[in-house]
């Protein structure tokens, strides 16, 4: 079986980040080199986003192409297993340079 991350982006007033634009690519091993591009999506009206099909045991890096306002998304980096759906939770922006996790992924 395939892994799966969910979670949720929100600006710093904790209102969802909509339509905004995601990537996913695997790191590989003992690099900072990524393989791009393997998923390409948006997070909903309320900032939520699935993906499934993860290989498991790999190392993924999350992406969001944001609005310039909201200055730069650090990437989020995870692991999955076999089977294993992963929690980011909120991606909550902290200030302009950095997005936090904090635990609001399930709010509407």
């Amino acid at each position: 079986p395939t892994g799966t991350i969910s979670g949720r982006l929100l600006d710093k007033e904790g209102e969802p980040l909509k339509q905004a634009q995601l990537s996913l690519s695997i790191v590989r091993a003992n690099s900072s080199i990524f393989d791009t591009g393997i998923w390409n999506g948006n997070a909903d009206q309320d900032g939520h986003f699935t993906i499934s099909g993860l290989i498991p045991d790999c190392k993924y890096s999350l992406r969001a192409d944001l609005p310039e306002e909201y200055g730069p998304f650090r990437p989020t980096e995870f692991t999955v297993q076999s089977g294993e759906t992963v929690d980011l939770g909120g991606l909550t922006q902290k200030n302009q340079f950095r997005f936090e996790r904090t635990n609001d992924s399930k709010s509407p």
